[in-house]
């Protein structure tokens, strides 16, 4: 079982990254940066919030 798991999770994974394509990720070149949902506002390109210490 954990032998199938393995095997399977890049796959799922990189699936799941593709489908999803996650709007201004770095890792996926050439995906417009958009709105969820429309009518959403759309946020400009910003570093995440630092985690509090």
């Amino acid at each position: 079982m954990a032998a199938q798991s393995l095997r399977y999770t890049p796959n799922a994974d990189s699936q799941y990254w593709r489908a999803a394509g996650v709007p201004g990720d770095p890792e996926e070149p050439g995906v417009p940066t958009q709105p969820s949902e429309p009518g959403e506002p759309t946020v400009p390109d910003q570093p995440p919030p630092a985690p509090v210490a």
